[in-house]
């Protein structure tokens, strides 16, 4: 019920108080109120208390006057407070205060405003650089979060010359992931000297989140961003239908069939974004569109970006869940010709009962339903056939058959089938015990991840539960427990099920042992399995798996590691990379991706540093503009198709 704003992490900042709403806190402030709010919010101590609005005016309405704490209080409304009021709070008189462990961060430097080299600062300090031996992808994932982003898409290390690196931070992160802020992980108590120069590079996953505001529904509107907790515009700087299409897309809306700028939609509140989308129309997302930060451009809310999509709300296909527990179980209905209506259908599936859970922000399909579970509804059945290869973000972009005949609602036994239901993992799941018992747990904190030093797509199985990261023990495991992984991952299909600590010994709990999966299921927990943390192993033991979507890049040489054969491994095998539309800017992102510098060049060397390739050829026409932070986020050719011999492949110096 405390929160500081506008100080630049949350142990910093105008203070505001939660009673029905938040407001400001009032007059009277002293450094005995200080510190009770920074005990509360687990910052430390007082480093300074102003009271003179130092930090500006927060966004809560009203105000709560005269805390008079004595300093021994564990929260805010502990203390003998004057009372709350209905007021404003003249700016002179508004509370802050600056904790011990307020820290601040930025990434700068780099081709967007959410990507660059990782700066952090504590209170009148200069900003300094962090080693990339003292951090982690956790830690990445902190800083994106911290900055308003979803996650991080890429963590690396970049080397710098000492007169570019300044200081550089000697303290290792130590962060579990889980954080919301830098400043709330824990640090190691010794030093860590950043011997090579090689300081950290973040690329963050684009905004929380995105919407239209304002319009005639769901599919118009202006465009609003939400960055951390706090949704703003965007300012309509070269704006236009290309870049408006792939933000219909990405809502299901369709395309986009105007894209507006100026008050359209009106005039929005918050921030004004100076992002620039450089969309090439491909993208299926505006995060994953390159960005560019307008500058010299005159951005405030008489400049909010707007669009119309082609699709309407009502046509862009809601569907629900009826007649069940909770939002996440039930009979599945569309939204079709203004009305809703049922699915009916002998082959659904587990792949379709996913994209409904997953459409519906439920999650995945804990059971499928074909036999009127949840009873026979008696509203027109409006489709009659699903097709979903279990990854569409929406019910609309599988295979449909669709019926319109209101006469069908009444025929009591169906030739396709009865009405079909999905139980979704929504807040609750079960684990399948051997003896047969279901032991019901809750999924919030229920998460699951591959850990090695190589990459996405192959590690050591660890699953989050309890609040604690543990493994599984490599009993009975095989490739049908390693495909439940992958593909609950997005990781394709196994590979390898790795036995006896491939990826190295795990620590902390062993969560999972002798499990049995079949293949089928959706997540590892629904496999049988012993009861959690019950095993007869150690760590030696520790399961992994490699995807078929594990993807690594290598330069093949007999005697240099930045020079060679350009090679990438994808789907079990090692195969070249054709040089065809390989400029120079797609060579520096390859280099900068295996750590060899900056810059490169194509083409053949004297003597014999490229070896002699496999003659298997991957990929082709690999075209980077420049931005990107690895090879894998540049455009190609379909994975596969190439028209190229051993004379055309890329063979890269750095």
């Amino acid at each position: 019920d405390v929160r500081l704003v506008n100080g630049g992490s949350p142990c910093a900042g105008t203070v505001e108080a939660y009673k029905d709403r938040w407001r400001t806190v009032c007059r009277g402030w002293d450094r005995e109120d200080a510190a009770v709010v920074c005990k509360q919010l687990g910052c430390g101590s007082v480093i300074e208390a102003p009271g003179d609005g130092q930090f500006g005016y927060g966004p809560g309405q009203g105000i709560l006057r005269y805390p008079n704490c004595k300093g021994s209080e564990s929260k805010l409304t502990d203390c003998n407070r004057s009372g709350w009021r209905d007021e404003s709070c003249p700016l002179s008189e508004v509370a802050g205060v600056i904790c011990s462990e307020h820290k601040e961060f930025h990434l700068t430097g780099g081709p967007s405003p959410i990507s660059g080299r990782l700066e952090v600062k504590r209170h009148n300090a200069d900003w300094n650089t962090v080693c990339y031996g003292n951090f982690d992808l956790n830690a990445a994932h902190v800083v994106c979060r911290g900055l308003g982003y979803m996650a991080s898409k890429s963590f690396l290390g970049i080397q710098v010359a000492d007169k570019d690196v300044g200081k550089i931070l000697t303290k290792t992160f130590q962060c579990k992931g889980e954080e919301s802020h830098l400043t709330f992980c824990p640090r190691s108590s010794e030093d860590k000297q950043c011997t090579d120069k090689t300081i950290v590079s973040i690329a963050c996953c684009g905004y929380k989140g995105y919407r239209l505001v304002n319009g005639s529904d769901v599919c118009s509107g202006r465009v609003e961003i939400q960055h951390g907790d706090t949704w703003g515009t965007l300012c309509d700087h070269q704006w236009d239908l290309q870049y408006a299409n792939v933000l219909c897309q990405q809502l299901h809306c369709g395309y986009a069939v105007n894209a507006t700028t100026g008050t359209y939609f009106g005039e929005g509140q918050g921030y004004v974004r100076r992002d620039h989308y450089l969309c090439n129309g491909a993208e299926k997302t505006l995060s994953e569109c390159p960005v560019s930060t307008a500058v010299n451009q005159q951005c405030s809310h008489r400049n909010d970006a707007g669009v119309i999509c082609s699709v309407t709300a009502q046509e862009a296909g809601q569907i629900r869940l009826v007649d069940g527990e909770t939002p996440c179980d039930g009979r599945v209905e569309v939204y079709n010709h203004g009305s809703w209506g049922r699915v009916q259908d002998n082959l659904w599936t587990s792949n379709d009962a996913t994209v409904v859970c997953r459409q519906l922000n439920c999650g995945e399909a804990v059971h499928v339903y074909k036999s009127n579970r949840y009873g026979e509804g008696n509203s027109t059945i409006w489709l009659s056939r699903v097709q979903c290869d279990g990854r569409e973000a929406h019910l609309w972009n599988c295979t449909l058959s669709h019926s319109n005949n209101p006469a069908m609602s009444k025929v009591k036994a169906s030739p396709i089938g009865e009405d079909v239901g999905v139980l979704c993992k929504g807040e609750f799941s079960y684990l399948l015990l051997k003896s047969g018992r279901k032991l019901l747990f809750t999924l919030d904190h229920l998460k699951l991840r591959l850990v090695s030093d190589r990459g996405e797509c192959e590690g050591r199985v660890e699953v989050y539960y309890n609040g604690t990261w543990g493994t599984v023990c490599d009993d009975s495991w095989d490739v049908a427990d390693a495909d439940v992984v992958c593909r609950q991952l997005r990781c394709g299909h196994a590979i390898h099920a790795r036995a006896s600590a491939f990826f190295g010994s795990g620590s902390g709990k062993i969560w999972l042992d002798d499990l049995s999966c079949s293949g089928n299921e959706s997540t590892l927990w629904q496999c049988p399995s012993r009861e959690w943390g019950h095993h007869d192993c150690s760590h030696k033991e520790d399961a992994g798996v490699s995807c078929s979507e594990f993807k690594e890049l290598r330069l093949a040489s007999e005697t240099r590691k930045c020079a060679g054969r350009l090679e990438m491994f994808y789907n079990g095998t090692w195969g070249s990379v054709c040089k065809n539309s390989m400029y120079r800017s797609t060579v520096n992102i390859i280099c900068r991706q295996l750590n060899c510098g900056d810059s490169g060049t194509e083409g053949r060397e004297s003597g014999n540093i490229h070896g002699t390739g496999s003659g298997k050829r991957m990929l082709d026409k690999v075209a980077c503009h420049g931005h990107e932070s690895s090879m894998w986020q540049c455009p190609s050719s379909p994975w596969g198709e190439q028209n190229c011999d051993e004379s055309e492949e890329a063979k890269i110096t750095c």
